[in-house]
């Protein structure tokens, strides 16, 4: 009566018109890409099929929830009314926290169970709508505006009223709506705080998970701890071992040095001592080579004055003074006269 279901009903037809190309009655629409649009709206059974009116649209939510992506539309009118009211409050409270929590897409969602407005209350993605209304002794009126805040309270008697149903009738009801309303906020109440205390559980259950799950991820990081102070420990001792290797071999290396030096030192002295021996070998040399000299050259001439004499005395041997003539044989002595002056 009020105009909600023509309104979702409305804003579906708005998103399909703008997905064509087509003209939106509205000044401004910003509407984004959607891959599919999902509708729960009237109540209907199933003859042929066997399916009560709540078994269909059961069907159909359950069709929505596993196929809605976070680029769809959802419109689901009056959800859980084929069937008690709290288990109609309750399907329609977890259907509300799965389509938020799992699919988040945008969702239209009609109800009368004022039970669900405290769901704003509980996640920041929920907001609460109604169609204004105007309220004039015992008459009503739909102001078919939108408001942004969750509504107080039903006209269904009033509907009734302008049905013709019978006064009897609509004054009985509101005896009974009076009655049912003060035991109602009891247990709407009732209902609120156990689903938030099994929300609660919930949560307790989730964090006592959560704290097992991260006990075994540290115990995992404390073992792969462990194992990695084992290793740094063998490195450590590796390198421990270096270094006393390293040590000895530097003082192994020292004692090398300082037996290089020894040896570097005397090797020095060794060659100066040779270089001193080389200058007396070269020096004994020339003085042995000067003597030889001098020796020869004394030969030579011993030698050569020996020749000399055995040759003056061949010449004197081989004179023919008998077959010269006086002045040869006076030329020849002359001769042999100077050459022995000049020795």
């Amino acid at each position: 009566m009020a105009g909600k279901s023509t309104y979702m009903r409305q804003t579906a037809i708005i998103a399909l018109m703008a997905h064509i190309g087509s003209f939106v009655p509205a000044d401004y629409a910003d509407i984004p890409i959607l891959d599919r649009i999902f509708t729960r709206v009237g109540a209907s059974d199933d003859l042929s099929q066997g399916q009560s009116t709540f078994m269909v649209e059961m069907s159909e939510v359950s069709h929505i929830l596993k196929n809605a992506t976070d680029k769809s539309l959802v419109i689901l009118d009056e959800i859980g009314r084929g069937t008690s009211t709290y288990d109609g409050i309750s399907l329609a409270w977890s259907i509300v926290e799965y389509i938020q929590g799992k699919i988040k897409c945008k969702t239209l969602f009609a109800t009368h169970y004022h039970e669900l407005t405290d769901l704003e209350n509980e996640f920041d993605d929920v907001k609460n709508y109604s169609i204004a209304v105007k309220e004039d002794s015992d008459n009503i009126i739909f102001l078919r505006k939108i408001i942004p805040q969750g509504a107080d309270k039903s006209y269904g008697i009033y509907v009734a009223k302008l049905a013709k149903l019978p006064d009897e009738v609509i004054n009985r009801s509101r005896e009974i709506l009076n009655d049912l309303e003060k035991n109602h906020v009891y247990e709407s109440v009732s209902i609120n705080q156990e689903i938030k205390s099994k929300d609660n559980i919930s949560q307790i259950n989730f964090v006592d998970v959560d704290i097992d799950n991260k006990a075994k991820e540290l115990e995992i990081e404390l073992d792969k701890i462990r194992k990695d102070k084992i290793n740094l420990e063998k490195q450590l001792e590796s390198i421990k071992n270096e270094y006393l290797k390293g040590k000895e071999i530097v003082e192994e290396y020292n004692d090398l040095k300082s037996q290089y030096e020894l040896l570097n030192k005397n090797y020095k002295e060794i060659k100066a001592n040779n270089k001193l021996l080389n200058d007396e070998n070269l020096k004994l040399k020339e003085d042995i080579n000067s003597a030889q000299v001098v020796k020869e050259s004394a030969i030579t001439q011993i030698s050569f004055e020996t020749i000399e004499n055995d040759s003056l005395s061949d010449e004197i041997a081989n004179l023919d003074i008998l077959n010269m003539t006086p002045l040869d044989a006076m030329n020849a002595l002359y001769m042999l006269q100077k050459k022995a002056k000049m020795r």
